[in-house]
């Protein structure tokens, strides 16, 4: 079943020809069977496109991102009728649906104005996970989370669910593991908290530290996002990427790290893109859960 959904702007003033100068159209359907990635589907939406005549080249790529989400770009010119449009559709796979968000723009001058609209309009999407994905239903639905806390080495705590693997590492960290879906599931979705010493480094060059980091440790990496936060109410920094792994495949990552006293704490998630929104209910619970123990006390010089 194919849900769409339409939004169009009225003709500008003294038009004439009483044209639709801005269309934004949403599209959610499911993927077909023979498709396994994003870089599949795309590669034949491009060759579909350039089948078309009234589709002009060239047909640009680029990689963004949609509702938190992994996506492609697609930019090229389209005739409608006797109007030629630029038109840009984003286009993102989570599980077995297919998002795809598509915005035509005619070439006349005043309607680059309308821009601003439509990337609010673009940055407002949000999935609706359903709750009846076997990957939450096991956790978030039977609210099966332990706790986990560490004063002595780590001066952490935190939720987390019970199914999923716990383990830490040279006291200066834990990482939780979703468990194997398969045989043939060789990337884990993971949740991390490591702790060093911050070095007296501010959030911004922390956050360098870290992208400059894994620059080294993957192949493929790029940052399609970075922003300052909050994470119960201490200033944080969001990093959103996407990677590929020379033993695991693609997969996505956020971090989020912070510092308090002479530490850093850096919480990262990492999943495959296509299972990335899947596990956000469970990620939001646990990092809603997160403190820092003895926070006052570690904050004050020594």
């Amino acid at each position: 079943m194919i849900l769409l959904v339409a939004f169009f702007a009225p003709p500008l003033e003294g038009d004439k020809r009483k044209l639709i100068p801005v269309g934004l159209i949403v599209k959610v359907d499911t993927l077909p069977f023979q498709i396994t990635s994003l870089e599949d589907y795309i590669s034949q939406y491009v060759s579909n496109l350039r089948k078309h005549a009234e589709i002009s080249e060239p047909i640009a790529v680029t990689l963004t991102a949609l509702a938190g989400n992994l996506a492609d770009n697609v930019t090229y010119s389209a005739k409608i009728g006797q109007s030629e449009y630029r038109a840009t559709d984003i286009i993102m796979l989570s599980g077995i649906k297919k998002y795809e968000i598509t915005y035509y723009i005619t070439e006349a001058e005043k309607s680059s104005s309308y821009l601003p609209t439509i990337y609010r309009m673009i940055d407002s999407f949000e999935i609706k996970i359903d709750m009846s994905n076997s990957a939450i239903n096991d956790t978030t639905r039977n609210n099966s989370f332990l706790t986990y806390e560490n004063n002595s080495t780590l001066g952490i705590k935190i939720q987390y669910p019970s199914r999923w693997e716990r383990l830490e590492y040279d006291d200066e960290g834990v990482l939780f593991l979703y468990p194997s879906e398969s045989n043939s599931d060789k990337f884990l979705e993971s949740f991390s908290i490591k702790v060093t010493p911050s070095n007296n480094m501010s959030l911004s060059e922390l956050a360098t530290e870290s992208i400059d980091n894994y620059g080294q440790q993957f192949i493929h990496f790029q940052l399609i996002g970075s922003k300052a936060i909050t994470i119960n109410g201490i200033p944080a920094y969001l990093l959103k990427y996407t990677f590929t792994d020379k033993l695991f495949g693609k997969g996505m990552g956020v971090d989020i790290g912070t510092t308090t006293g002479n530490k850093a704490y850096v919480l990262t998630y990492f999943a495959e893109p296509a299972k990335f929104s899947n596990y956000l209910p469970i990620i939001k619970t646990m990092i809603e859960s997160f403190g820092i123990q003895n926070r006052n006390e570690i904050s004050q010089p020594s």
